[in-house]
């Protein structure tokens, strides 16, 4: 597949979930609810007047995301830093991680550790169904693909069905994202045996030794599977794009009070992470490199320049800031019927807050590519 390509850029002014419960503090989310574009901080004012965002004065964050594992795509903060876009763009991050794909986050930007986290998209929908004020500001990786591991009995994927499947947690979006894939593919998902690790691992080692017989795994983990040391593991599917469209299985999160008192970092932010999804889409080996410095071992830089090639044809990456209203509502649909909560959800337009997404967009252009089209601005207008 040809790799994706700038084909043009315009300037345009453009407007702008668990099978478990989450206990998540009310104390701390500050504010009221917040409606896409209709922040409490004017964007006019938020954009700020100068033209260059480094002469200004360098803006401080603190930021939560993953806990370091072999993964180092998933360490979205940790990437821009090590590609120096922060410091581009003037901005100070301190980064922090914590284990867990999302309660343990939001339970600590609502405890007023962090400012921004990286969550998954099902325990940000839980914590807000459960009434806490949160905001998705950004997606960085609209378009999650995964391979589609299986141990090497299975050969085609309608073969699970009955079968373990190896997942972080029941209650995380890796699961729900599981069911989509093998859903698409005709197996029943109330006949899998789900089997929890929460390392990548683990997970292996279960599908290795027959404790699970399937897994869902990024690019950079299948780069693990070389050398022989799985040899009873295959890639059934390479990219699951294919059987699910855009899946928003990260998001980044907010307050509507942090979004009021740090309108202009929150600003910054948003531009250094396009600079970050542009610069990996359009040169694989920026993000090899940036992969590399966080990660280290067990990687080499070609096995990882390899894993960027891969990203940059899946199309992963939010060049245009990976908010879709269309793809979250198809999460919102799956997380009810699964966990059968009641649905206490504003409407889908009002989880999002694209003000700094629309004024990083007006300053860097949009994208125009067969991917991470938003639909956000239609509903603005």
């Amino acid at each position: 597949m040809t790799l994706p390509r700038w084909k043009r850029w315009r300037h345009a002014a453009i407007l702008g979930v668990g099978a478990l419960s989450l206990a998540l503090a009310a104390a701390g989310c500050g504010g009221g609810g917040q409606a896409q574009g209709n922040s409490a901080t004017p964007a006019s004012k938020a954009a700020g007047s100068s033209a260059s965002t480094t002469t200004q004065a360098t803006q401080h964050l603190t930021v939560l995301e993953l806990t370091p594992t072999p993964s180092p795509t998933l360490w979205f903060f940790s990437l821009a830093q090590a590609l120096g876009a922060f410091k581009k763009y003037g901005l100070d991050v301190t980064i922090r991680h914590s284990s867990g794909g999302g309660p343990e986050k939001i339970q600590a930007l609502l405890g007023g550790q962090a400012d921004v986290v990286t969550s998954d998209i099902i325990a940000f929908l839980s914590a807000v169904n459960q009434g806490s004020k949160l905001n998705v500001i950004f997606v960085p990786t609209p378009n999650y693909a995964q391979s589609l591991l299986a141990e090497k009995s299975i050969t085609d994927p309608s073969q699970l069905n009955g079968k373990g499947f190896a997942v972080p947690s029941l209650g995380g979006a890796a699961r729900f994202l599981a069911m989509e894939v093998l859903q698409h593919y005709g197996v029943d998902t109330n006949s899998i045996h789900w089997t929890v690790s929460p390392g990548t691992l683990g997970r292996l080692t279960l599908v290795e030794t027959g404790h699970a017989q399937g897994d869902l795994e990024p690019p950079d983990q299948v780069a693990l599977l070389q050398g022989g040391k799985y040899p009873n593991i295959h890639v059934l599917v390479p990219s699951t794009v294919e059987a699910t469209g855009p899946f928003p299985n990260f998001v980044f999160v907010t307050t509507p009070a942090i979004e009021q008192s740090h309108a202009e970092a929150l600003n910054r932010l948003t531009e250094a992470m396009l600079y970050t999804m542009r610069t990996f889409e359009q040169d694989p080996s920026a993000y090899a490199k940036a992969a590399l410095d966080v990660a280290g071992k067990p990687y080499t830089l070609e096995e990882l320049t390899n894993v960027g090639k891969t990203l940059a044809q899946d199309q992963e990456w939010g060049v245009n800031g990976g908010i879709n209203l269309a793809s979250i509502d198809k999460v919102e649909k799956l997380f009810f019927s699964v966990t059968k909560q009641p649905n206490r959800l504003p409407p889908t337009n009002q989880l999002v807050d694209t003000q700094f997404l629309s004024n990083a967009l007006k300053k860097l252009g949009m994208a125009t590519v067969g991917h991470d089209i938003p639909d956000w601005e239609k509903a603005s207008s």
